[in-house]
């Protein structure tokens, strides 16, 4: 009983420490699945409801006979002389013209009526202001169950980015999701990822849209010379590719802004090893390694089987070490960064024993260590060397007869 109660206080810690490290059972994929595919519908409606609608060219014959009607005439009044000196009977009476305006004049009959909701005056696929005219820069959006609604050419195509990029984010959500299904790898971790998604998405779709427009279009420009249709597929890249956009607006803060200095605590990309030569050395050590990557420091560290090598240059693609003593085997290569980033090679590195020395000419056998040189005779001046008589070959021995068995003796 004790060991289960020290096994659950266990799991709990882990549970605290590590949140989120169990796999996701059938319920919650089913949950994750089912956001994704509203959230997707959702951004895809509201594309739809938001994109412009296509305006001909020139006015309609509705605008046409909106701005063709009568304009408010002024309405007669009435108006007393003063009475004449030394009489009793009333002065005659003229009239004069009081400004006054009679109301706006509907529209023709059998169209659709204005409806009139302050300066919500929609005709068709067009607002309308107070004198009936076509408001330039706006257009109606209708959204089911609700009133139509007048909304500016500017913030329509914001929205749409917003939308766009939330769609592109919910395009990789919904791969990946399917990805770690697939695999079998999918833990209560990585919900947050899909829940935030299409919001991060749009985010960042929002923030590269500021900076396109105010980068790239004249301030002069009006919203009649962009197209829906580049803008939302803008977002929707964004949004299916955050973390590209992401470096792309750091390398466009780069270039206005000062880049910041890095703090003492700063953590950098990890040192990558792309190649390295040679592959092998001496058992002494002393062979000079060269190391090509990316992301090297000063100060980097370089280990052959947990011994540190003597780093003679660093540069940022390129160091050149020499190998430490070490036992003849495979070992591994460590390359280490000041902020502790590193990368391991796997056996990279092979330690081999010396070359043995080259026996000397005449084919004699080198001496064997411990045993005494016997000192050479000395040539005497005059005498011709004597050559060496080659020794003829023995001829094999012949292998030994098996005995034969005794005879038994015969008894008289």
């Amino acid at each position: 009983m004790a060991a289960d109660e020290q096994q659950a206080a266990h799991g709990q810690a882990e549970e605290t420490q590590y949140p989120g490290r169990w796999p996701v059972g059938t319920a919650g994929i089913y949950l994750l699945i089912l956001y994704i595919l509203l959230m997707t519908v959702l951004s895809f409606t509201s594309l739809v409801i938001l994109w412009p609608p296509v305006r001909p060219e020139g006015k309609t014959a509705a605008e046409a006979a909106l701005e063709g009607a009568p304009a408010p005439s002024p309405s007669p009044a009435a108006a007393t002389a003063p009475p004449a000196q030394g009489g009793t009977t009333p002065a005659t009476t003229t009239t004069t013209s009081n400004p006054t305006t009679t109301p706006t004049p509907c529209p023709t009959p059998g169209a659709t009526p204005v409806k009139d909701d302050g300066n919500q005056r929609i005709w068709n696929d067009s607002c309308l202001d107070v004198c009936n005219k076509t408001r330039q820069g706006v257009r109606p959006i209708r959204i089911p169950f609700m009133e139509p609604r007048c909304l500016y050419d500017e913030d329509r195509l914001l929205l749409i980015v917003l939308f766009a990029g939330a769609l592109g984010g919910l395009v990789h959500a919904l791969r990946s999701l399917g990805w770690y299904i697939g695999n079998r790898q999918l833990k209560w971790s990585w919900s947050a990822f899909y829940f935030l998604t299409p919001f991060m998405s749009a985010s960042v779709a929002l923030v590269f849209y500021f900076v396109i427009r105010g980068g790239f279009f004249s301030p002069t420009s009006s919203i009649s010379d962009t197209s829906p249709f580049g803008f939302a597929a803008v977002g929707a890249l964004i949004g299916m590719f955050t973390e590209e956009a992401i470096n792309k607006l750091r390398q466009v803060a780069a270039t206005v802004l000062t880049p910041k200095e890095p703090a003492s605590d700063h953590v950098g990309p990890a040192p990558a090893v792309k190649s390295m030569s040679p592959l092998n050395g001496s058992t002494l050590g002393g062979d000079e390694v060269t190391i090509v990557g990316e992301n090297f420091r000063p100060g980097v560290v370089v280990t052959f089987g947990g011994a540190n090598a003597t780093v003679e240059s660093v540069e940022e693609k390129l160091v050149k070490v020499k190998t430490p003593a070490h036992a003849a085997g495979q070992v591994d290569v460590v390359v280490t960064n000041t902020d502790s980033q590193s990368q391991t090679l796997k056996n990279g590195f092979e330690y081999k024993d010396p070359t043995p020395p080259t026996p000397p000419v005449g084919g004699q056998p080198p001496e064997q260590p411990g045993q005494p040189q016997q000192p050479q005779q000395p040539q005497q001046p005059g005498q011709p060397q004597q050559p060496v008589q080659p020794q003829p070959p023995q001829p094999p021995q012949q292998p030994a007869q098996p005995q034969q068995p005794a005879q038994p003796e015969e008894h008289a």
